[in-house]
C-alpha cells in the first residue's frame, strides 16, 4: 500500500486548545503594544490630511477672489491653469477628502482592537483557567469575576501606562533637541514607572495628574494645549477629578481620600498641601477646542 505524499505546509501536531488560547493570550500584550503605535500615526496622518484640506480651501478662495479682481479691473482671465494656480482642486479636495476618510476608518478599527484587548486583560495568565475550576473534557465551571476583574484592570492599566509614557516622551522631545539628553530622560522615565514606588499607584490617579508629577520629577514642564483633544483629557475637563491639571472645578481636600499629589509630596518629603491646588486657568485656545469638540 502506498503512503500518501506528505504535504509540506501541513503541520505535523495540532496544538491542543489550550496550547492555542495560551499563544494568543501571550501575543496579547505585543499586539496591544502595535496598535496603540498605529492609533498614533494613524491621528498624525488625520490631522496632516484636515491640514492640507484646510490649505486647498484656502487656496481656491485666494485664487478666486484673484480671478475675480482681475475681471473687475477689465484684466483677461485665462481658462488654461497658470504657473502656481490650482489644476483641478475639486479633483484635490476629492483625493484628500478620501485619504481623511480612509484614515478614519482605519482608525475606529485600530480603537476597536485595543478596547477589545483591554476587555480581554491584554495580560496573559496561564493560570486563570485553571482557577476557574474547568475540566479538561471543556466543561464550563463557575464564573471567576474576580479574575475577569483583574484582567480588564490589567488592561485598563496597560491602556493608561501608553497614554502617560507617551505625553511624557512628547514633553521630552519637546524640551530637548540633544539626542543624549533625550535618551538620558527617556531612560529615567523608564526607571520611574517601572521602579519607583512614588508612581506604582499612578492607576489610581487621573492620567493628567501622574503626567505632571512625572515631568515634575524629571524637572519638565509640560505644554497642557498639546493634548486636549486626546480622549483622556477632554474626559478629566469634563469630570475635574482632583488633581487633575484640567479639571475646572476646584475641590477641598478629603484626608481620606489622598490626591496623588498629596502622596508624591509626601514620599519626596515636601510640605503637605494646606488646601487645594489652584485650577489651573484654560488658555482661550484650549477653552474653544474643547467647545468644538464636546464632551469625549
Amino acid at each position: 500500500m502506498l503512503t500518501p505524499p506528505v504535504d509540506p505546509t501541513q503541520r505535523k501536531f495540532s496544538a491542543s486548545p489550550t496550547d492555542s488560547a495560551n499563544a494568543d493570550a501571550a501575543a496579547e500584550p505585543c499586539a496591544l503594544g502595535w496598535a496603540a503605535e498605529h492609533l498614533e500615526v494613524l491621528r498624525d496622518l488625520r490631522q496632516m490630511g484636515m491640514t492640507l484640506a484646510r490649505s486647498l480651501t484656502r487656496q481656491v478662495v485666494a485664487q478666486t477672489e484673484a480671478d475675480e479682481a482681475r475681471a473687475e479691473a477689465g484684466e483677461a482671465v485665462s481658462e488654461s491653469p497658470r504657473r502656481g494656480a490650482l489644476v483641478d482642486p475639486a479633483l484635490s479636495f476629492s483625493r484628500i477628502s478620501r485619504a481623511v476618510r480612509l484614515t478614519l476608518s482605519l482608525e475606529a478599527r485600530t480603537h476597536q482592537v485595543i478596547e477589545d484587548a483591554a476587555r480581554r486583560g491584554a495580560v496573559a495568565n496561564d493560570d486563570d483557567a485553571s482557577d476557574k475550576g474547568a475540566s479538561d473534557d471543556g466543561a464550563n465551571g463557575p464564573i471567576d469575576y474576580e479574575g475577569i476583574g483583574r484582567r480588564i484592570r490589567a488592561g485598563v492599566e496597560r491602556l493608561m501606562d501608553y497614554d502617560i509614557r507617551r505625553a511624557v516622551e512628547d514633553t521630552i522631545e519637546a524640551a530637548s533637541d540633544a539626542p543624549e539628553e533625550m535618551d538620558r530622560l527617556k531612560d529615567e522615565l523608564a526607571e520611574r514607572l517601572r521602579e519607583d514606588e512614588v508612581f506604582a499607584e499612578r492607576f489610581d490617579w487621573p492620567i493628567g495628574e501622574a503626567v505632571a508629577l512625572i515631568c515634575q520629577d524629571l524637572g519638565l514642564e509640560p505644554d497642557w494645549d498639546r493634548w486636549v483633544m486626546r480622549g483622556w483629557a477632554r474626559g478629566e475637563a469634563q469630570q475635574s477629578p482632583p488633581g487633575s491639571p484640567y479639571a475646572t472645578v476646584e475641590r477641598p481636600l478629603d484626608p481620606e481620600r489622598p490626591t496623588g499629589t498629596e502622596k508624591y509630596r509626601q514620599a519626596r518629603g515636601l510640605p503637605p498641601l494646606e488646601e487645594p491646588l489652584p485650577v489651573r486657568p484654560m488658555s482661550p485656545a484650549m477653552a474653544a477646542r474643547l467647545a468644538a469638540r464636546g464632551p469625549p
